[in-house]
């Protein structure tokens, strides 16, 4: 709600013409932070403190960023939804080329919800 509020009162009070895509930048965006908010919970499952969470998308950010200095695997790294997303803004570039690493973070996202609901089961709440 907060984020539709923002958009309308930019687009109001400054027009732009040079970003034609821009709900074709926020998918990925939306994506990539599904991913980390299934990493905090599975993070927050495994343990009784709420940092375990945090820690464990620090270290997955990390991780991500690390991937990326190899060149080939940019297209399939998740971080590439959130750096490549200003080009889909503009328009130069096409959301195609990033379709591996919404494939991958929308899969690696359910099978860690997963994982997180049957640890919660097994789990004794108390």
């Amino acid at each position: 709600m907060a984020f539709l509020i923002n958009w309308a009162y930019t687009a109001y009070y400054f027009p732009d013409d040079k970003s034609p895509n821009i709900w074709t930048g926020m998918w990925p965006l939306l994506v990539f932070g599904l991913l980390f908010v299934a990493v905090v919970i599975f993070g927050s499952t495994l343990s009784k403190s709420n940092y375990v969470g945090f820690l464990m998308s620090v270290i997955l950010f990390i991780s991500l960023m690390l991937v990326n200095m190899f060149e080939k695997l940019q297209k399939y790294n998740p971080i590439s939804l959130v750096t490549d997303n200003l080009d889909l803004v503009k328009g130069t570039e096409k959301i195609s080329h990033i379709y591996p690493a919404i494939w991958i973070s929308v899969v690696a996202a359910i099978v860690i919800l997963s994982i997180s609901i049957l640890i919660l089961n097994k789990k004794k709440i108390g």
